[in-house]
């Protein structure tokens, strides 16, 4: 198993783990990311395209998104806002 298959056309037959989330839609079928990272951030509730640095014109996938919680001018919580 790979981490990545970025410098490959395609990823590796046998990443059963990369299979299984391609065939349940969770990344596309010309994702070159690593089975074992793809099931880890599905696992923590994460799109594995929103932190991937893989080629998007290699592998197609869905762009990089900015969580809400870095948005410019969204007030950051902290403690204060606890006591």
């Amino acid at each position: 198993m790979k981490p990545h298959y970025f410098e490959q056309e395609k990823a590796d037959e046998d990443d059963i783990q990369l299979k299984m989330a391609k065939g349940q839609g969770y990344v596309p079928s010309t994702c070159l990311l690593g089975g074992m990272v793809v099931m880890g951030e599905i696992t923590s509730a994460h799109n594995p395209c929103d932190g991937c640095a893989g080629p998007r014109e290699k592998c197609h996938g869905r762009g990089k998104e900015t969580p809400s919680y870095f948005q410019p001018g969204r007030r950051v919580m902290t403690r204060a806002d606890f006591v």
